[in-house]
């Protein structure tokens, strides 16, 4: 009898481990979920308005914070590495400045410029969020980069919002 009880307190056990686990996990793929939307939708903002100008960056700003995204972490910085140069992060309401490795932003952008055989300049956008992980009971916990890249835009006419060029 009391081996029957206790084989059938693990089997318990085993069930709400294994729920706890489940649930855990489909937490962190919701949130990951959620991120990459917001990525997804600024690559498409930054697509539209050819760039990242004062009409984008308000779009994009209003857009995360009626979604709630509050994540915040560091971009790539300057160490002479021309694919971890050139960062700059953005605060909601504020202009972009170029990263360090101190400073915590909502969101970091590159812009690349190429110029073609025939002289023809174009540039796109490298862009980063942030997908923060905390399960304390776990003790499990760590900010991952999502990142994303525009497609190539051609008119760069329109005014751009940088500090410096990059």
């Amino acid at each position: 009898m009391i081996k029957e009880s206790s084989m059938s307190a693990y089997a318990f056990l085993a069930v709400i481990l294994f729920i706890i686990l489940f649930s855990s996990f489909l937490a962190l793929t919701m949130s990951y979920q959620r991120v990459y939307r917001l990525k997804n939708e600024a690559l498409n903002i930054l697509e539209k308005y050819n760039g990242y100008t004062e009409i984008s960056k308000g779009i994009m700003d209003s857009y995360f914070q009626t979604q709630n995204y509050s994540n915040r972490g560091s971009c790539y910085h300057d160490n002479g590495d021309s694919e971890y140069g050139g960062w700059y992060g953005v605060n909601y309401g504020e202009k972009p400045v170029l990263a360090d490795n101190t400073t915590t932003y909502n969101y970091c952008l590159k812009r690349i410029t190429i110029t073609t055989e025939e002289g023809q300049t174009k540039m796109y956008y490298r862009i980063m969020f942030f997908h923060i992980i905390d399960l304390p009971i776990f003790n499990l916990f760590g900010t991952f980069r999502v990142n994303g890249t525009t497609n190539i835009l051609y008119d760069q006419s329109l005014p751009d919002m940088w500090v410096q060029n990059p």
